[in-house]
C-alpha cells in the first residue's frame, strides 16, 4: 500500500503475522506509514530508525519485548504502545514501569488503538516542541542553539570580556557517509567531534550546537588563532583511526572563521554564520577559511553571474548540437538519402545538403526523406557563422523568422545547429533529472528510446544560481 511520504511512522513488532497483516493493512488506510517484522532481535534494521514515531510492540514474546520497552530512548522520541493480553493474568503496571507510554488489549480495538496512537501523536508533538525549548542537544551533550545564545547572553551581563572569533566546524560529506556506513556511522562522527570539541576549549570559551552538522565555538582568540586551532583540531580528528573505522573512510573537517561582533545582535550573527557556513561545502571540504573571505567570493561570483560575464567567451560553436547525418547533392539526386534510416530517430530538425567540397548547398527536412513521391526540396536556412557571440546569437535569432539555424565555418561549410528555444533553455531553465522523461503513455518502440535535445522544462525549486 502506497502512503505519503510525510507520513507518521509506525513499526509494529509482533511474532503474531495475523496481527502483523491486519494492523499494517488497517493503520495503511489511516494514513500511517507502517513497517512491520517479527524480528524483536537488537540487530534488526528497524533498531536503528533514527526519525519519531511510534512503536507497536505485542508483549507475547516477553523477556525480548521487555529489553525493547526497557531500552534507553534516543534523541528522537519513539513513542511505546505495548500489545497485551489482559486474560495472561499479568498487570500492565509492570510494563509502565519498564518504559512503554501507553497499552492496548489484545485482541485490539480499532477504535481504542486509534484513539492511542492519536495520543501518541500528540506526544510526539509535544516533545519535537520541546527541543526547539531545550538548552542542552542530547545527542552531542554540548549547549544547543538556544543554550549558545542564552550562554553568551548570560557572559555579556556578566561584564565578561566576550568572544573575539566564531569559529563554526562541520564533518564534511555527512550525507554520504549516512548512505555508504549508515546511520551509527554519522552518530559516532558527530559524538565525537563534540567530545574533541569539549576538550579543547579554553577556560571561558564556549562550544555548542548551531545546526545540523555545525557546531559553533566562542573563542577568546583572534581570527588568526582561531583559525590555527581549527586545523589542530581537524588533523587530531581525522587521524583517529577509530573514527575511520566506523565511517569506513578518513573523516575530514571545514570551519569558518568569523570575527565576533558586540555590536550585532547575537541571534542576527549566528543566522549569518549558519548560511555562510553553507556556502562553505561548496569548497570540497578540508578546509579553514574566513568568513569574510568566502562572502566576498560569493558577491563577485554573483555579480559576475548578473552581469553575464561567464557567457561573454561563449561562442555558436560551443552551444550548438552535431548534425547526426549530411548529405551530399549526389546523394539527394540520385535517391540515395531517402535509404537513410528512419529519420524520426536521428534527433534534427533538419539535414544539411553540401556539394563536393563540402559547402552548404541547403538543408533538407526529415519528412521530405521519408516522403514517397521522391521530390525533395532544398530551402536555404539562415545561418551563423562558428564565432559569433551569444548576444549576436538571440539578435539573430530575434530578426529571423526561423527558429533553427545551421551553424557554418569560414568556408560555409555546416557543422552544427542552434535552435532559440534549446538556446533559451540551455541558458536561462533550470534543469532536472526528469526534464526528458517520457509520459506512461509513450511508445515502446524503437523510437521510444530517442530523447530529444528539446523538451520542456521542468519546473525545478529554488534558485539555479543560488549556491545553497
Amino acid at each position: 500500500m502506497k502512503t505519503d511520504e510525510s507520513a507518521l511512522s509506525v513499526t509494529i513488532v509482533s511474532t503474531d503475522r495475523a496481527v502483523l497483516r491486519e494492523l499494517s493493512w488497517t493503520l495503511s488506510l489511516f494514513g500511517y506509514h507502517v513497517t512491520a517484522t517479527t524480528e524483536y532481535s537488537e540487530d534488526s534494521p528497524w533498531r536503528r530508525d533514527t526519525c519519531p514515531g511510534i512503536l507497536l510492540i505485542d508483549t507475547l514474546v516477553g523477556e525480548e519485548a521487555d529489553q525493547i520497552i526497557s531500552a534507553t530512548r534516543t534523541a528522537h522520541y519513539q513513542y511505546r504502545i505495548a500489545i497485551h493480553d489482559f486474560t495472561s493474568g499479568e498487570s500492565c503496571e509492570r510494563l509502565l514501569t519498564l518504559g512503554v507510554d501507553d497499552v492496548v488489549r489484545k485482541p485490539t480495538n480499532l477504535g481504542e488503538l486509534l484513539t492511542r496512537l492519536r495520543a501518541g501523536v500528540r506526544r510526539l508533538e509535544f516533545e519535537r516542541r520541546l527541543g526547539q525549548h531545550a538548552m542542552l542537544d542530547s545527542a552531542s551533550g554540548l549547549p544547543s542553539r538556544r543554550g549558545l545564545e542564552r550562554q553568551i547572553q548570560e557572559r555579556n551581563l556578566s561584564g565578561r570580556t566576550g568572544p573575539v572569533s566564531l569559529l563554526v566546524v562541520g564533518v564534511d560529506f555527512l550525507p554520504l557517509i549516512e548512505q555508504q556506513s549508515g546511520v551509527r556511522a554519522v552518530q559516532h562522527l558527530s559524538t565525537n567531534l563534540a567530545k574533541c570539541i569539549a576538550e579543547d576549549l579554553g577556560e571561558q570559551e564556549i562550544g555548542g550546537v548551531l545546526a545540523a552538522n555545525a557546531f559553533a565555538l566562542l573563542l577568546n582568540r583572534s581570527p588568526e588563532a582561531a583559525e590555527q586551532f581549527a586545523k589542530q583540531l581537524a588533523t587530531s580528528y581525522s587521524s583517529c583511526e577509530t573514527l575511520a573505522r566506523a565511517a569506513r573512510t578518513s573523516p575530514t573537517l571545514s570551519a569558518l572563521v568569523v570575527p565576533w561582533s558586540a555590536d550585532q545582535s547575537i541571534a542576527a550573527q549566528l543566522d549569518q554564520c549558519e548560511t555562510t557556513f553553507c556556502h562553505l561545502q561548496s569548497c570540497g571540504g578540508d578546509c579553514v577559511v574566513h568568513a569574510q573571505q568566502l562572502r566576498d567570493q560569493i558577491s563577485t561570483w554573483r555579480t559576475n553571474m548578473d552581469e553575464g560575464v561567464p557567457f561573454e567567451e561563449v561562442i555558436a560553436q560551443d552551444l550548438m548540437e552535431m548534425f547526426p547525418i549530411t548529405f551530399t547533392t549526389h546523394q539527394l539526386d540520385s535517391g540515395l538519402a531517402a535509404g537513410v534510416v528512419s529519420p524520426q530517430l536521428l534527433c534534427s530538425p533538419c539535414f544539411p545538403v553540401v556539394d563536393d567540397e563540402g559547402t552548404l548547398v541547403g538543408v533538407i527536412d526529415p519528412g521530405q526523406l521519408a516522403s514517397s513521391s521522391g521530390s525533395q526540396t532544398l530551402r536555404q536556412p539562415p545561418t551563423l557563422h562558428q564565432t559569433q557571440t551569444l548576444s549576436e546569437m538571440f539578435d539573430a535569432f530575434t530578426v529571423s523568422d526561423e527558429s533553427q539555424m545551421v551553424v557554418v565555418d569560414d568556408d560555409n561549410r555546416p557543422i552544427g545547429y542552434l535552435s532559440s528555444e534549446g538556446l533559451a533553455s540551455l541558458v536561462l531553465d533550470p534543469i532536472s533529472a526528469v526534464r526528458y522523461q517520457q509520459s506512461a503513455t509513450a511508445s515502446q518502440g524503437l523510437s521510444s528510446l530517442v530523447v530529444p535535445v528539446e523538451s520542456q522544462p521542468t519546473p525545478v525549486p529554488g534558485s539555479a544560481i543560488a549556491p545553497c
